[in-house]
């Protein structure tokens, strides 16, 4: 190619002059392969970066076999020959490597040979006419020009482009995001911050864009998200490539993953990449996984409710073969009814599932039972009375520590009831709940739940604080021993007042011992004297001796 015949063609009047040649290091050994839209890409970001105030001045046309890309900002045409990097944080690709692995696949797999022209100068790109010596290498060759008169802004002309190659190239600046991208339909929404956004896409296909730069398509999924803020997880897998072999696949999954943090709270971008994702509903979609997996609460708004209404179901799976069966009943009549199932990761997006089916009622009936506590009566207040006295002098300090937190007392009427309130008691309830059976027990029982049940007031089962509290209590119990005949006595006098309240419609007055005992056999009796605590028996025993 003679290059005054080819600037004559595209600036005419414009004369050249040699001044040099010099030989790169890069050689036709270089191991990157890069498709056309790959070269199109690293060329076109020389001129994104360069002007980033006027991106729409920015052209790629095609003239003949030619392709002509320009831009109003200059080049350095000498830092271009040299093998290296002077990229800012901020820069996609402006005088990298990029255009010297560019030029390269240029000329050696497409027999293009590249022109570049900024002010004065001019640099035509070839390679060697000969292999460099003892090899079968070919190096880059740089013809340097100087040109009157001087060229306003930078232009690159690419000579005898195959037509998927100056296609791609006319395309190029799509690759980068700017407001004129003619990727973009319109933006859906942006976090407060700028730091992510959403918008649809023009035609079937979606693209995801990280630091200005598209990294991926997504097939058939017409939404384009923006991440604007620089992830290290994202910067460290793309600086390990190179050759740009990870801009798709490979590093696509990791953009959902970072997309999807930054949108986890917000119902707008969530409800736009359901709408776009109709036809991956039910086989599923990595975007669709990675979203769910960032939310913390399942999204059941007006939105998600009329996007998905009574069609549709989540799968619920169990390793328990009893639980998978309570799902196959609930799951049968939807199937009947006609509703699709999706991945079970849509329960995040407000579809229901057998198990979230499942939990719905127990907490409905968990409520309903929580409802039917009842306040102490009087008889019941005064018994209460006897057991913080006690409370007072086995541990005193707690005492205190309850009576500033002013604990309130609920009494539920049947076991079902006090498992329901227990099961809703938040973390250090000022909630003491007795089953209404306490207050007819033994001393020795009544305390017993009395004081664990305080307990909880500063834990859970096996926490610490919980523990610590069972603790002092039970060391109060034992260096307090000689003082349980004293509330004893006066517990006695209260449970009795409390059978008396309840009439009868509580429970059944304590039956005779004696009576007790004469129903039970052999076997009742050796059971029953198993429970006996050593400390009762023993006694027992030596009297028989005596």
């Amino acid at each position: 190619m003679n290059v005054a015949d080819l600037i004559g063609r595209h600036l005419p009047g414009t004369k050249c002059s040699f001044i040099r040649t010099g030989e790169s290091a890069v050689t036709t050994s270089w191991g990157v392969r890069w498709n056309e839209a790959q070269i199109a890409r690293d060329l076109l970001q020389n001129f994104y970066d360069a002007n980033r105030d006027e991106l729409q001045a920015v052209s790629a046309t095609l003239n003949g076999g030619d392709v002509r890309i320009a831009g109003p900002a200059g080049f350095d045409l000498e830092r271009l020959f040299y093998l290296g990097s002077e990229k800012t944080r901020d820069d996609i690709g402006q005088y990298g490597e990029g255009f010297k692995a560019a030029a390269m696949c240029l000329l050696r797999d497409h027999g293009v040979s590249p022109v570049g022209v900024s002010g004065k100068m001019l640099v035509h790109v070839r390679l060697a006419d000969s292999f460099a010596a003892n090899t079968k290498l070919r190096p880059l060759i740089y013809d340097f020009y100087t040109i009157a008169p001087d060229y306003p802004g930078a232009m690159l002309l690419l000579p005898g482009c195959s037509p998927v190659l100056a296609r791609e190239l006319q395309q190029g600046m799509a690759h980068f995001f700017f407001d004129q991208n003619p990727l973009l339909a319109g933006k859906i929404w942006e976090s407060w911050d700028h730091h992510y956004a959403l918008y649809r896409a023009h035609g079937p296909d979606g693209h995801i864009f990280y630091r200005r730069l598209r990294r991926a398509t997504i097939s058939g999924f017409p939404i384009i998200p923006v991440i604007h803020k620089a992830s290290g997880r994202l910067d460290k897998r793309i600086e390990q490539d190179r050759d740009r072999n990870a801009f798709e696949d490979t590093v696509l999954d990791l953009c959902y993953d970072v997309f999807a943090r930054g949108i986890a709270v917000n119902e707008t971008p969530i409800l736009a990449i359901l709408e776009a994702s109709r036809r991956f509903w039910e086989k599923g979609h990595p975007l669709l996984r990675a979203v769910a997996s960032r939310r913390q609460h399942n999204l059941v708004t007006p939105g998600t409710e009329k996007l998905f209404g009574d069609k549709y179901y989540a799968a619920a799976n169990s390793h328990d073969a009893a639980t998978r069966l309570q799902y196959e009943q609930v799951e049968a009549p939807w199937k009947i009814g006609g509703r699709r199932q999706l991945p079970s990761y849509f329960t995040r997006f407000g579809v229901p599932s057998a198990e979230t089916h499942l939990a719905s009622l127990r907490n409905k009936a968990l409520v309903e039972e929580q409802k039917k506590e009842r306040s102490v009566t009087h008889a019941e207040e005064a018994a209460l009375r006897v057991l913080n006295r006690a409370l007072s002098d086995l541990a005193p300090v707690l005492a205190r520590l309850l009576a500033s937190k002013r604990v309130r007392y609920s009494v539920a009427d049947t076991e079902t009831i006090l498992g329901a309130l227990i099961q809703g008691r938040g973390y250090q309830s000022i909630d003491v709940f007795l089953a209404a059976s306490v207050f007819v027990d033994d001393f020795a029982r009544a305390l017993a739940v009395f004081l664990h049940e305080h307990a909880h007031i500063f834990g859970y089962d096996g926490s610490r604080g919980f523990t610590d509290a069972l603790t002092e209590l039970l060391e109060g119990v034992i260096r307090q021993r000689g003082l349980m005949d004293f509330y004893e006595r006066d517990w006695d006098f209260a449970r009795e007042k409390v059978r008396e309240e309840r009439g009868a419609t509580g429970p059944e007055k304590e039956t005779n011992i004696g009576e007790r005992l004469a129903v039970l056999d052999r076997d009742g009796l050796l059971h029953l004297l198993e429970r006996v605590p050593d400390a009762i028996v023993r006694p027992l025993l030596w009297s028989d001796k005596k």
